[in-house]
């Protein structure tokens, strides 16, 4: 069977997640990576062997596009690369898997809503086993409409991750600190588990990495959904270490109770547990390689779902949303429904 042929384009922090669930997919290989620093391509193509053989090492973006044979890339760059990556991609007939963001202003989200390839955002939260069967459990409609909701992330970032690459901490560069960057997976599953924002209010402040970054280390805002529905949210990069992230849903005949990757009911009588990790920190969710294989499972053409292009517009748009509450007092709303 012949395999999709993926390059990796970026090969930080998260690339390693990404090669491993490449190799994973019976749809897919590692065909090649591409990143300015050769160290880092050697290690990301280290990490696992294939039949195909090692990945190739491209040099730039231009020769991963310029070579017939790859069908998509994995852009897993600095925010600030992304949107014009993706147009490159989408011109040479490339299908893409973006990591979050999508973009780091509205104008640059707008550009992307016609895209004519196949475009996967990595919101793979969305597929943890628990999100799963708390989304189920309000689509039945057995505990009642969602009266309210709320999440919040308490994380550790410290000058030594900002000081790790000269584009963090950057309002032009990453777009943002920890709500465009870390916790846009919580503000996305509020979003998601809630029935989609309609509006948002926020504020934010840097509280205790003001002296190695110009973005907030700390936010929180207030969204609003249909019918009074109101959901709150909390994140911060100052706390003294990682914990998992919380989500409590209020329904008129229940709770549900999303913490450690576990769901429980309003008791706390355990409902779902999610999927052990699958590569990287337990923290940031167990889906990679769920969200990847359904992606080139899709691609050809089986049944298969995935986080798509719409759902990374949405959840980077409450990001910058939230941004531009805080900066004016204003509630903001949200453009891509």
């Amino acid at each position: 069977m012949n395999k999709f042929k993926a390059v990796i384009i970026g090969c930080g922090a998260i690339a390693p997640v990404h090669a491993a669930a490449i190799r994973a997919s019976e749809h897919a290989m590692l065909y090649g990576v591409c990143d300015i620093i050769p160290e880092r391509m050697e290690a990301i193509s280290a990490g696992g062997g294939q039949p195909q053989g090692s990945p190739l090492r491209f040099p730039t973006l231009t020769a991963v596009l310029a070579d017939p044979a790859v069908d998509a890339v994995h852009i897993c760059t600095p925010h600030h690369l992304h949107r014009d990556m993706i147009l490159a991609c989408e011109q040479a007939g490339k299908a893409v898997v973006i990591e979050k963001p999508v973009a780091i202003s509205l104008d640059e989200l707008t550009s992307l809503q016609s895209l004519s390839v196949p475009a996967m955002t990595v919101l793979q939260n969305r597929y943890n086993s628990a999100i799963q069967r708390a989304k189920e459990l309000i689509h039945s409609g057995e505990m009642g409409k969602v009266i309210g909701i709320r999440g919040s992330v308490y994380w550790m970032r410290d000058a030594a991750y900002y000081a790790s690459g000269d584009w963090r901490g950057k309002w032009a560069t990453e777009g943002g600190g920890v709500v465009i960057n870390q916790a846009i997976h919580t503000l996305d599953l509020l979003d998601y588990l809630g029935g989609g924002a309609r509006s948002i209010k926020g504020s934010m402040d840097t509280r205790a990495l003001g002296d190695c970054i110009e973005v907030e280390d700390t936010a929180e805002a207030t969204l609003y959904f249909d019918g009074g529905v109101r959901g709150h949210f909390f994140a911060t990069n100052a706390n003294h270490n990682n914990a998992p992230i919380e989500i409590t849903i209020s329904l008129e005949h229940g709770t549900l109770n999303y913490r450690g990757g576990k769901l429980f009911d309003g008791d706390w009588n355990l409902l779902e547990s999610d999927k052990s990790s699958t590569g990287g920190e337990s923290y940031w969710g167990a889906s990679h390689r769920v969200v990847i294989g359904n992606f080139y499972a899709s691609l050809a053409g089986k049944s298969a779902t995935y986080p798509t292009l719409h759902g990374g517009l949405r959840a980077t748009e409450l990001a910058l949303a939230l941004y531009q509450s805080a900066r004016s007092g204003e509630r903001v709303e949200v453009v891509f429904a």
